[in-house]
Order: C-alpha cells, then sequence, then structure tokens
C-alpha cells in the first residue's frame, strides 16, 4: 500500500473528525480547570436574552418589556 492509498484509507475512517474531537475535549478541560482555579462557577448567560419572541407575542408587550 502507498503513502497516498493510507493516507486516503485515514481520511475515509474519519482521523481527522478524531483530532478534532480531541482538540475540543483538551480545550474544555482546560476551560473547566480554569474556573476551578479562579474559584469560578459556571457561567449562565439570562434566558430572556437568549429567549427567542414570536411577533404575535411581541404586540403584547411595550419596547421596555411591560405587559399592555
Amino acid at each position: 500500500m502507498g503513502l497516498c492509498e493510507e493516507a486516503q484509507e485515514y481520511v475515509e475512517i474519519g482521523v481527522l473528525n478524531g483530532l478534532f474531537v480531541l482538540g475540543r475535549s483538551i480545550g474544555f478541560i482546560g476551560h473547566y480547570l480554569d474556573q476551578k482555579r479562579l474559584k469560578q462557577g459556571l457561567y449562565r448567560h439570562p434566558w430572556d436574552d437568549i429567549s427567542y419572541v414570536m411577533p404575535e407575542k411581541y404586540e403584547a408587550y411595550n419596547f421596555d418589556g411591560a405587559q399592555q
């Protein structure tokens, strides 16, 4: 088996995906350890800031978020 065929076989079995997952896993572990080192909790973004607002529900609210 030649070098090109072997390289193609590695690509077909998903070695590049495995390397991507490995890198992401190392990043998540590093982030977790850094949060522990800095004694920080898990950050949760406010739910109302990321929620979708449907047009029919949006009309029932003023621009400041108060219900009419």
